[in-house]
């Protein structure tokens, strides 16, 4: 038996304890070591991960989610990303101005009381309309304070007696009407107001002005004529003037215009008679 002395290698191989190591990369050019720069500044290979990545965060599903359903009696959440709108008894607004307190009920919004609507102002009527809210209306027979000289007025500071010129009208037109002291009518009669002018009428004033014939005495403008009377609204001339003076040497006449004339009548000398206006001393042929 051969004693052979076998070198480590030799030991390895024999034992089947030695592997083959990799191929080397060809020598490559040895140079100074790089710096901490270099090191830092070395692109990352693509399948490197950065050491300063954080973590993946959960993202709430709910976040940004529009839940809100625009109806006040509801409490609107969002659970897990799925809206929810749970009934609640929240204070609402019915969009009725006449009532107040309002509150949801049942998913419902309901009236409350109703609304108060008061101006203190006693000469209005307060009330309240679901369109517009409360209204007062002024109303001036609330402020009559039974003195027909004052003129009573409702203003939104309450109720004004101011002087009125026609608060004592009687409706009378043959009455002047005033106020006495302020407080009281007075009504004065003016019968000229339906005086028509006319002696054959008489003049009645009341609510208008009327006018009845009657048969009154009157003159129609005529000397000639006697106890005028009225007729129909109408002066008539009755019987003719009697101008006969009795007396032999005028001429009685009538003249409308003046009435009864009575012209002196002078007979002419010489014709053998004494006449009117004659005289021995004026007519002694005649006259003897």
């Amino acid at each position: 038996m051969t004693n052979h002395k076998l070198n480590g290698l030799q030991f390895l191989l024999a034992a089947g304890l030695f592997l083959p190591l990799p191929a080397c990369a060809p020598d490559t050019a040895v140079g100074p070591a790089p710096s901490g720069d270099a090191v830092a500044d070395a692109p990352a290979d693509a399948g490197d991960v950065p050491r300063d990545s954080a973590p993946d965060v959960a993202v709430d599903p709910c976040v940004g989610k529009p839940c809100d359903d625009g109806d006040p009696c509801t409490n609107d959440g969002c659970d897990a990303g799925v809206c929810t709108h749970v009934v609640a008894t929240n204070p609402c607004e019915d969009g009725n101005p006449c009532t107040f307190g309002d509150a949801c009920k049942g998913g419902v919004c309901l009236p409350g009381a109703p609304t108060t609507c008061s101006d203190g102002v006693v000469c209005t009527a307060d009330s309240c309309t679901p369109t517009t809210g409360c209204v007062f209306t002024p109303d001036s027979s609330l402020c009559d304070d039974a003195k027909p000289c004052t003129l009573d007025t409702c203003t939104a500071a309450g109720c004004t007696h101011g002087a009125s010129p026609s608060g004592c009208d009687d409706g009378d037109i043959c009455t002047t009407d005033a106020c006495a002291a302020g407080t009281n009518c007075v009504h004065n009669k003016v019968s000229a107001t339906c005086n028509d002018g006319n002696l054959c009428t008489d003049d009645i004033c009341g609510a208008s002005c009327s006018h009845v014939n009657n048969k009154a005495e009157c003159t129609d403008g005529n000397g000639c004529t006697t106890t005028d009377t009225c007729a129909n609204g109408k002066c008539v001339g009755g019987a003719p003037l009697n101008c006969n003076d009795s007396k032999a040497c005028t001429a009685d006449s009538c003249v409308p215009a003046t009435g009864c004339a009575h012209a002196p009548i002078v007979d002419v000398c010489g014709n053998g008679k004494c006449g009117c206006g004659e005289t021995t001393a004026s007519c002694p042929a005649d006259c003897k």
